[in-house]
């Protein structure tokens, strides 16, 4: 980037980098969710973990609740395994 050139913008008009990890802020609420994943593969593992990581409060849940434990110690504190039923 040419140094007369501003920051690239997206089309909502804010800046490239996100938020801090933890930063509610710029959150639609002001308190922390709880928020129940169904499913902690691949994909809803690693949301799971970024929520956690901003405050949420995770519930993982899988066929074998028994191989959550690791994604659970990785997500912190705001994280656990369980059932929905």
């Amino acid at each position: 980037m040419d140094n007369n050139q501003s920051p690239q913008r997206n089309p909502r008009g804010l800046s490239e980098s996100p938020p801090a990890v933890g930063d509610l802020s710029n959150c639609c609420c002001l308190e922390p969710l709880r928020i129940g994943i169904i499913g902690s593969g691949q994909i809803g593992g690693t949301i799971g973990k970024r929520w956690a990581e901003a405050g949420h409060q995770i519930l993982f849940t899988s066929r074998n609740l028994d191989e959550l434990a690791p994604l659970v110690a990785a997500a912190g504190p705001n994280a656990r395994a369980g059932s929905v039923a």
